[in-house]
């Protein structure tokens, strides 16, 4: 569960000038079991209603104007055949209706939220997230602009749950993205070669952030960090073997002030994953990386982007064309 808030300009061609005004998460339990029963469990229902709750009040408690505050589901969870149960508990607790949307939005607000405009036709849009990955990118069709998208059923938490069902945890990750994961890339890539032929990946989600974190803690300011696909194999060969280091990357050369910073993300990488969502979600994003063939594109990890960002911006501009329609 993620609450964020923002202030957000638009600046031009570059992207848009975000003052975040908040940022907490809250784990919760609401995807547990899902990919076995295709349910939420009641459990699960009302510890992730209460954290909704939770958060809202304190993006009330920050100054949120309760009109600006929206409750918006992502596509991983929006299958689940019991979401109404989940949508009613939410609305029960906090007033708000639970939107629910599908990956084509969140592809769509994931670009609009990450991907500078001048970036927007080049490039392909790649988000982990825990429960499932979206993957996309916008094309001009006569005039109109299409999205381009398909989803894998696995992120970072669900994939490292399915492996744990096996007996050797690594050796069923392996046979997963070999046997489920690869030939749907595979064959999207065959009937769309933009997903190979497009020069810039933009790669969202909370594992890229980890990624991000751990190995280049001294960028921890910047907006826009560049990867490449030896830092995600480098990471996915090493946390298995030598967890400690990974975990705690050496900040004694950075500056008093970025080390403060430093520190704070990589806690928060380390109450945010256990080591097997780690290690899980690094082998799913060089499995997408290899297929993809990552070694040859620019990778970009924009620090504030997400689909979050993106479903506020365009929101907004909704909003404010119906009246000037009116």
């Amino acid at each position: 569960m993620k609450a964020q808030a923002y202030r957000i300009g638009l600046k031009g061609d570059e992207f848009y000038d975000l003052q975040e005004v908040f940022r907490e998460s809250i784990n919760t339990t609401i995807i547990a079991g899902v990919k076995e029963t295709g349910a939420f469990s009641k459990d699960g229902i009302e510890e992730t209603a209460q954290a909704v709750k939770t958060l809202i009040e304190k993006l009330k408690e920050k100054g949120v104007p309760g009109d600006n505050i929206f409750v918006v589901a992502s596509s991983a969870i929006s299958s689940v055949k019991n979401r109404d149960e989940l949508a009613k508990r939410v609305e029960e607790l906090t007033g708000y209706k639970l939107e629910f949307l599908t990956v084509k939005d969140e592809v769509l607000f994931g670009i609009a939220g990450a991907v500078p405009p001048k970036y927007f036709y080049n490039s392909i849009f790649v988000d982990v997230g825990s429960g499932n990955t979206k993957i996309g990118y916008l094309e001009k069709v006569g005039g109109s602009i299409n999205v381009r998208s398909f989803e894998i059923p696995y992120g970072t938490v669900s994939l490292a749950e399915r492996a744990s069902k096996g007996k050797d945890f690594r050796m069923e990750l392996v046979e997963v993205l070999s046997k489920e994961v690869e030939p749907v890339l595979k064959r999207e890539a065959q009937k769309n070669p933009a997903y190979l032929n497009r020069q810039n990946v933009f790669l969202v989600g909370c594992i890229v952030w980890a990624i991000t974190t751990l190995q280049k803690p001294g960028q921890v300011e910047e907006a826009y960090v560049k990867l490449s696909s030896s830092d995600i194999r480098n990471f996915t060969l090493t946390i298995p073997k030598n967890t400690d280091r990974v975990l705690n990357p050496d900040l004694s050369k950075l500056k008093p002030e970025l080390r403060d910073k430093a520190k704070k993300q990589v806690e928060k990488v380390k109450d945010v994953f256990s080591v097997d969502n780690l290690y899980a979600g690094s082998m799913l994003l060089d499995s997408i990386g290899r297929t993809f063939n990552f070694e040859k594109r620019n990778l970009i990890f924009p620090r504030y982007g997400n689909w979050l960002v993106g479903y506020v911006v365009l929101r907004g501009y909704l909003e404010e064309t119906e009246a000037v329609k009116k």
